[in-house]
């Protein structure tokens, strides 16, 4: 069985250390979970596979008091087969709290479901994607 972190190339994975840092350094927030997502993640990466990197993070807490609404996801585009993007901890929750599921929230929901198998018990045959720390 693969250990975490070996779908990754080290030369690949310092590349997404590196942005990730940049990321949350210029948006002023701090990484809670960063996962590998997508078809590498569940074992089935063909060749045109990017490295889908899916994190959660929190804002600081003058954030959350403000009466201006906060954007609660960040998006970056693909650059050279990476893919980075991450929820707000507060979208995240309330999407894995959410119990009547819509069409238009299927697809958000999907991507947390590796996490909300981990967040019940880490060790289960279930909780896959593996957690990758990329933190």
């Amino acid at each position: 069985m693969d250990e975490p972190g070996d779908r990754i190339p080290p030369d690949v994975r310092t590349e997404i250390d590196r942005r990730l840092s940049i990321i949350w350094e210029r948006e002023g927030v701090r990484p809670l979970l960063a996962l590998e997502s997508g078809s590498r993640a569940w074992g089935f990466p063909s060749p045109d596979s990017d490295y889908d990197v899916r994190f959660i993070y929190a804002r600081p807490l003058s954030a959350y008091l403000s009466l201006q609404p906060i954007r609660d996801i960040i998006e970056q585009p693909i650059v050279d087969e990476i893919d980075l993007n991450g929820w707000d901890v507060y979208k995240a929750l309330g999407l894995m709290l959410r119990t009547d599921l819509d069409s238009d929230t299927i697809a958000e929901i999907d991507e947390m479901t590796a996490l909300k198998a981990v967040t019940r018990d880490p060790g289960s045959a279930d909780a896959r994607p593996r957690i990758d720390s990329l933190i």
